[in-house]
């Protein structure tokens, strides 16, 4: 069963867009252009809040299908382990993160999930 997609559409499947886009983080985040205002500390953040409340939905409804609340499940689990990995610098070196082979992963993991979530 599909879960509603209000949330979804609303918060969720563009955090996971911008999550997977290097080309976005690099022109925002990087560069800070364009009429987009995100940070990595920013889409970090939100993403995390907002993975919380559709999997602790998800498990009280059922409204995610299995398989999607297992993928969003690892995201999470690897973007907060990422994240914990740089720790709390106030200055967050974007231009490494932006180049570290597991940024890339969480990437591609973040697409899989974008387009796992837009399935009817």
């Amino acid at each position: 069963m599909k879960k509603d997609t209000s949330a979804l559409d609303l918060f969720l499947i563009p955090a996971l867009r911008d999550l997977s886009d290097p080309d976005y983080q690099a022109r925002i985040w990087l560069r800070g252009e364009g009429p987009e205002s995100d940070s990595y500390e920013e889409a970090i953040a939100s993403f995390l809040d907002i993975c919380e409340l559709a999997l602790s939905e998800a498990e009280e409804s059922g409204g995610l299908r299995e398989e999607d609340a297992e993928l969003l499940g690892a995201l999470y689990q690897k973007i907060d382990e990422y994240d914990e990995s740089i720790g709390d610098s106030e200055i967050i070196n974007i231009q490494a993160i932006l180049s570290d082979s597991k940024w890339h992963k969480i990437q591609k993991l973040a697409l899989q999930a974008y387009h796992a979530l837009q399935k009817p």
